[in-house]
């Protein structure tokens, strides 16, 4: 895997892994302010509290842009993410994201799966209409 970090890989990868830092940086916070704005809120919280413990909790998730989505996802179902994982037979921690208003289940990922679908048809409908917008103006010019 690029950009994996272990002692084989981690020079190999650090400039892409850099890169897509860099161009995810934009993206991924949009992406979490649009599963907040436009799907459906599962949890009781009001929209200011989410977005507040939202911009919280993303910046501690070891990702520059992973936590903006995974946060996100936990305050719009009402749920907690995060703990502790196994990776390559070790087990991390990673900081808790969300308040759990009930437990996970198998139901909360056709959830993920709808905020997705949501969140990629409104990046088409803005990137398309804003394609359309800069086409029709130079071709004014």
């Amino acid at each position: 895997m690029v950009g994996y970090k272990n002692e084989k890989y981690e020079r190999f990868g650090t400039f892409s892994a850099r890169l897509d830092d860099v161009a995810n940086w934009i993206p991924s916070r949009i992406t979490g302010l649009f599963i907040l704005l436009f799907t459906k809120n599962k949890s009781t919280s009001r929209f200011n509290t989410r977005l507040k413990n939202w911009l919280k909790d993303a910046k501690q998730h070891p990702s520059p842009n992973s936590g903006y989505l995974e946060a996100a996802t936990a305050y719009q179902l009402g749920i907690r993410l995060g703990g502790y994982n196994t990776y390559e037979g070790i087990e991390s921690f990673r900081a808790y994201m969300g308040q759990p208003k009930e437990q996970l289940r198998a139901t909360h990922i056709q959830d993920v799966i709808r905020q997705m679908t949501i969140v990629s048809w409104l990046f088409t409908i803005i990137v398309g209409g804003v394609f359309i917008a800069i086409s029709y103006a130079w071709g004014k010019l």
